[in-house]
């Protein structure tokens, strides 16, 4: 019995369709991941800016406040009082992420 080249390339197409929709299923999934952390890093971006544009803000009020004179100030002492406070605590906290980050980078080289 002889082997037909027609028969063994029919019996054969099916398969590599197969692989073809599972090359291609891989190919949406590699682009899908990719869709999502390109949200996330675009998503962290915009949250860092945001965060560094009200810092700006509650730090130019506050060192207005120091410099201008008492009738162009809108704040009493106790508010500056507490945007004070709330700017050491967040600086410090800032300090701790950045020693602590710098810390653990250095561990895992």
């Amino acid at each position: 019995m002889r082997f037909k080249t027609s028969d063994t390339f029919e019996k054969l197409q099916p398969k590599q369709k197969e692989i073809d929709s599972d090359l291609h299923a891989e190919e949406k999934l590699k682009e899908l991941e990719y869709k999502e952390q390109w949200w996330l890093y675009r998503s962290r971006i915009f949250l860092l800016v945001f965060v560094i544009f009200m810092i700006m803000i509650v730090s130019g009020t506050f060192i207005f406040h120091l410099t201008a004179p008492d009738s162009w100030r809108w704040l009493s002492v106790e508010e500056e009082k507490h945007i004070r406070d709330m700017a050491v605590t967040t600086l410090s906290g800032l300090v701790m992420s950045a020693i602590t980050t710098y810390f653990f980078k250095k561990e895992k080289k």
